[in-house]
């Protein structure tokens, strides 16, 4: 049979590369219920749905459930409330967790140099996303469900949109700070982790106006979230070739 790529061989043009990280999680089991806790980046469906098709075509009928458990506007907090009436509805034996980009209140990172209140308002976001990570996790480990971080994706302040302005520090250093913020807490706890930040800060810093990556500065688009998927199965270390 003529060999097949996909969506790692379709990233593999646009210079997105990382290295096989030895805390990666394990591919998807058979028969396991597998959700994905995230704000509208998740909730919009586009890397959760590759990676479903991806799996379904490599492992046809093994019975393991991709389930989409993002909300728009979702912030670590708000899982925390909804976390048994809507995240554990769905009984699943493994979730991965990504959220910041509402975490840190995105628009008091407009300015590089921040006022004393928005720096003040600002470190506030930062310590309550530590503790509310920490706190998450920490009900997921009681509820006996296996817990995959990922750190959040960028938001682009680097390209030059015409109809977007940006926020100058609302990446870097914020939401750089809640990647580290993931790492550490991964490290801690002996966690499975997938650094999504990292490596798509690294493509959208050498990208131009109208990189193909994200068009809002916040969600990404189609080939976005392409790149996303081909991510987590780098982490997953699956060789994305098959015939």
């Amino acid at each position: 049979m003529k060999k097949m790529f996909f969506v790692l061989s379709v990233c593999a043009g646009m210079g997105v590369s990382v290295a096989a990280d030895v805390t990666g999680p394990a591919e998807f089991a058979p028969g396991e219920r597998v959700s994905f806790v995230g704000d509208s980046i998740t909730h919009g469906g586009g890397f959760v749905a590759y990676l479903t098709l991806f799996h379904n075509l490599r492992h046809p009928g093994d019975g393991a459930r991709v389930i989409n458990s993002g909300i728009s506007g979702g912030t670590l907090a708000q899982a925390l409330r909804r976390f048994d009436n809507d995240i554990m509805r769905d009984r699943p034996d493994r979730v991965f967790v990504m959220m910041g980009m509402n975490d840190i209140r995105r628009p008091f990172w407009s300015q590089a140099v921040p006022d004393e209140k928005n720096a003040g308002i600002r470190a506030e976001a930062i310590t309550a996303y530590g503790t509310n990570l920490t706190a998450l996790v920490g009900r997921f480990f009681r509820a006996g469900v296996k817990t995959v971080l990922m750190t959040p994706t960028p938001y682009d302040q680097y390209a030059v949109i015409s109809n977007r302005p940006v926020l100058a520090a609302c990446n870097d250093p914020g939401l750089s700070s809640c990647a580290e913020i993931v790492r550490k807490t991964a490290d801690e706890k002996g966690l499975a982790i997938v650094d999504l930040h990292r490596p798509l800060t690294e493509l959208l810093k050498r990208g131009k106006s109208g990189a193909p990556y994200c068009h809002d500065r916040i969600h990404p688009g189609a080939v976005g979230n392409l790149i996303v998927a081909a991510e987590i199965l780098k982490a997953m270390r699956i060789q994305a070739e098959f015939s």
